[in-house]
């Protein structure tokens, strides 16, 4: 694939241990969006609501990059992967000045709302200086393994289509490569341990809350990544002891201990941290500083930027 690229920018082949490759655009900030002969076509906005720009992004087209970041942006990109459109919504602090660390949050089972609305990391992306893509499932759900919903029965790739929304979001603003965070609550959140699993290389960290390691068996971690884990003691969707059979999920899901153990295993020989947070009182949700009295976006952000890779 060939994209927009001004004559200072360099493309950076970044090989996948599954065979996927993502052609990664380091553009400046200042870009110039215009298409020339040989270059990938810039996708056009397709309208605006509630001030958030909305694109649909074709294979073989870019975002236009961002002139400047004096103020905040927000936009949904629609992406065809395949036969199904995935969508994602991306949101650019103001005063960004070079390539910035990416946050990707992702919501729970059947979580149709936008994500941003409990998790709230924009809030911290504009105090500390990231970009956030609130990535969204095919029928609000993510294939991390032995869970969840439609994505597990149509077997979907969701590690690609994360790759995917990544490239596409790196021709908007660029993209410091060193650290990329993801980050989800729920079934987002077993997502996040699988796609760390399977792309070590290219995750500084991961922060979950309220999920569990459902990718034994499709894929077992054996490099060290940064893990922080937060979980209600009170939670019955996703047992703080786990369960053998979840009537709601449809599988067995392992206890705390057993997800913290996947990783930190491998961490442990590495000196690389797997911090568990436990919640007494607390049952399945993203706990706020006002409940539970605890600011789970402010404290994960505390660890995940600590990390480079």
């Amino acid at each position: 694939m060939r994209r927009t690229t001004p004559s200072r920018a360099r493309l950076a082949l970044v090989a996948l241990g599954t065979g996927v490759a993502v052609v990664a655009a380091a553009l400046p900030a200042m870009a110039d969006a215009t298409a020339t002969a040989g270059q990938a076509a810039v996708a056009v906005q397709r309208g605006s609501r509630a001030g958030v720009i909305q694109f649909l992004v074709q294979r073989g087209q870019t975002l236009p990059p961002l002139r400047s970041t004096a103020a905040a942006y927000k936009a949904d990109v629609t992406v065809p992967i395949g036969d199904v459109d995935r969508s994602f919504r991306v949101f650019v602090p103001p005063g960004l000045t070079g390539p910035a660390p990416t946050v990707v949050a992702m919501g729970g089972l059947g979580l149709t709302g936008d994500p941003e609305l409990y998790m709230g990391w924009q809030r911290l992306a504009v105090a500390k200086k990231f970009v956030v893509i609130y990535a969204r499932g095919d029928g609000a759900s993510y294939n991390a393994g032995r869970c969840c919903g439609p994505a597990v029965g149509r077997k979907i790739d969701d590690s690609a289509a994360l790759l995917r929304m990544l490239e596409v979001e790196s021709t908007l603003y660029p993209q410091d490569r060193s650290r990329l965070y993801v980050t989800g609550y729920s079934n987002g959140g077993m997502m996040a341990y699988r796609f760390a699993c399977e792309h070590p290389g290219l995750v500084a960290a991961i922060g979950v809350v309220g999920g569990a390691y459902m990718a034994r068996g499709d894929c077992m971690p054996t490099s060290p990544v940064p893990v922080m884990h937060v979980h209600g003691k009170l939670d019955r969707t996703v047992p703080y002891g786990g369960t053998p059979w979840s009537k709601l999920l449809k599988t067995s899901i392992p206890s705390v201990a057993q997800t913290n153990a996947v990783f930190g295993r491998v961490n442990a020989r590495y000196g690389v941290p797997v911090k568990n947070v436990n919640l007494a009182g607390v049952g399945h949700g993203w706990p706020h500083p006002v409940g539970s009295r605890y600011d789970t976006t402010a404290e994960l952000a505390a660890f995940l930027l600590r990390f480079r890779r």
